[in-house]
């Protein structure tokens, strides 16, 4: 009799289960069949056409300023003397020495630094730079007020 009470708890068990997992199971259909899936949204793309590319300057432009006065002289040798006066007493300058020939470019950079009267020499050998390369040479002294501007040929 043990053994049929058994069967009969485990068919009564069986009987309540299966009808629960099958509600389970519809009730989760429903949530899903139910539920909107979220649309996909495009990201909005600004296009803006650009002109084509262009080259960039090398140097800043030139701005004269009246009363500053540059002076540029090269001796047979290359050696590149520069003097400017009517600058700002003890201002940080930056002298420039830009050459372009035939695609490539050389470009010295310094900062001296202008007397207490306001003027500046520097000494650079173009003649040596690049064995000779660049002949012809754009000069400039960028100062607080401007760019002072000149042009030299190497001999």
């Amino acid at each position: 009799m043990k053994h049929t009470w058994m069967a009969y708890q485990r068919n009564n068990l069986a009987h309540l289960w299966v009808p629960a997992c099958l509600a389970l199971l519809a009730g989760l259909a429903a949530c899903q069949a139910g539920a909107t899936p979220t649309p996909e949204v495009a990201p909005s793309v600004a296009v803006d056409i650009l002109p084509a590319p262009t080259k960039a300057p090398p140097l800043p432009a030139c701005l004269e300023v009246e009363g500053v006065r540059l002076d540029v002289k090269i001796s047979t040798g290359g050696e590149t003397r520069l003097a400017a006066s009517g600058l700002n007493p003890a201002e940080k300058l930056t002298v420039v020495f830009y050459a372009e020939s035939e695609g490539r470019t050389f470009k010295i950079e310094s900062s001296p630094v202008a007397s207490p009267e306001g003027t500046v020499e520097y000494v650079e050998n173009l003649g040596k730079v690049a064995g000779g390369f660049f002949k012809n040479w754009q000069v400039q002294v960028v100062h607080a007020r401007g760019v002072a501007c000149t042009q030299v040929s190497l001999p």
